[in-house]
């Protein structure tokens, strides 16, 4: 099966963050390959990223969390690996926050859904993006900063 592509961008600035991801959705297939991280009961992430990148698996958990916001989304819901190969990352134009939405911005494009709501601005004095949800999503706040008591 041939990789799919997409790319997360965001810029509100003349700095932004630009994020891609490549890689195969197999859906119905149990996979017995001891790789496997596994999300929920029917959700898999199978990342194909060598171990040598430790600034992607030391951040895994934001992978893993853009793929459970959206997966509500996810149209008939089977046993589902989400298999990365490729994350296309430029330190010039990133932010950690990146992985989460650009894995869910993968996602998305991959079934032809919308993303969830989120918001973004850029703060000139943080020198970074914040993001935020609407002001009763407490799951997405917990999802992109799950190391935060909020």
């Amino acid at each position: 099966m041939e990789n799919y592509e997409s790319y997360f961008r965001l810029f509100k600035t003349s700095w932004g963050i630009l994020i891609g991801f490549s890689g195969n959705i197999k859906e119905d297939i149990i996979d017995a390959d001891v790789n496997l991280i596994k999300i929920n009961h029917s959700l898999t992430l199978k990342l194909n990223i060598p171990e040598q990148n430790k600034y992607i698996h030391s951040n895994k958990t934001l992978i893993e969390n853009g793929i459970l916001w959206v997966y509500d989304n996810i149209p008939n819901k089977k046993n589902i690996i989400v298999e990365i190969n490729q994350i296309d990352l430029n330190f010039c134009n990133f932010q950690l926050e990146g992985l989460f939405f650009g894995v869910a911005n993968w996602l998305c494009n991959y079934y032809n859904i919308n993303m969830p709501n989120y918001y973004s601005k850029y703060d000139k004095d943080l020198n970074k993006y914040v993001f935020w949800f609407d002001e009763d999503d407490k799951r997405s706040i917990k999802l992109l900063y799950p190391n935060d008591l909020a």
